[in-house]
């Protein structure tokens, strides 16, 4: 693949299948949904999993056509939610993806390829991560800040970050190990954590690293541009706090850094 994915319109992904999520943003599903659709490589598969307070139809999003199905909370299920869309998916890869953001065009193009490039061997794949302070023995926490993207390669991360190509086999580790937190007492915060059940559950079950895709465009990012984000999570009490906290309960699992 040369500095910028090809594009044939024509074609179509069967290997990735993209899950949208809506809660409290269904204005920017229409746009979201519009930039997966003039793809270079068109997804396989859009599902949604529609978690919108019922008391609040506002909310609601209904022009649902564009999915191949939909999933519907009655219940604020939260953010881990979206893994109900990977049960029943058929394909390699499933693409987690956010709803304040939208796609480059190339992107599932290059993310493929990158995934091609890594063997299948890594935990999540994408465009923004974080390193964590600390270590096992006196405890990690999350630095609230973006990882720099390379050109000669992808960077390895503790954890990504807002949109996630995942494979598809993987996801029920994310499941299994939110089941397993709560059972251990984990707070209604500390389940929220999507990003950390996929990124450190897949990693320590793996032995694979997460990934910042190397850096081939902006047409080719999962993050081309950002979008509003009223509702969000990173103002709710006990946010970093409970970020912390889950990932060291993995490190009390056996999880590790080893990408420093």
């Amino acid at each position: 693949m040369g500095n910028e994915p090809d594009c044939g319109r024509d074609k179509m992904s069967e290997r990735t299948t993209v899950i949208l999520t809506n809660w409290k943003r269904p204005g920017n599903l229409s746009k979201i949904i519009d930039a997966f659709q003039s793809q270079t490589v068109m997804p396989a598969a859009m599902l949604l999993v529609d978690n919108h307070p019922e008391e609040e139809p506002e909310f609601a999003f209904v022009d649902t056509e564009n999915f191949a199905d939909v999933y519907r909370f009655e219940t604020n299920a939260g953010p881990c939610c979206r893994f109900a869309g990977a049960s029943f998916v058929t394909t390699e890869f499933v693409l987690f993806f956010d709803d304040d953001l939208m796609p480059g065009k190339g992107a599932i193009e290059a993310y493929q390829d990158q995934a091609d490039r890594l063997n299948g061997e890594f935990a999540t794949l994408s465009d923004v991560g974080r390193i964590y302070r600390g270590n096992a023995e006196k405890g990690y926490s999350i630095r609230r800040r973006n990882c720099r993207r390379k050109t000669d390669g992808p960077a390895k991360v503790d954890m990504t970050c807002r949109a996630h190509l995942v494979r598809s086999e993987y996801v029920s580790v994310a499941v299994r190990d939110r089941i397993r937190a709560a059972k251990d007492g984990a707070t209604p915060s500390m389940l929220r954590h999507d990003d950390i059940f996929l990124s450190q559950g897949i990693q320590l079950e793996t032995g694979w690293a997460s990934y910042l895709a190397r850096d081939v465009g902006h047409d080719a990012k999962l993050r081309h541009k950002d979008l509003p984000a009223p509702h969000s999570g990173n103002g709710l009490p006990n946010h970093d706090g409970s970020r912390n906290e889950l990932v060291n309960w993995y490190a009390e699992k056996g999880w590790g850094s080893k990408w420093r």
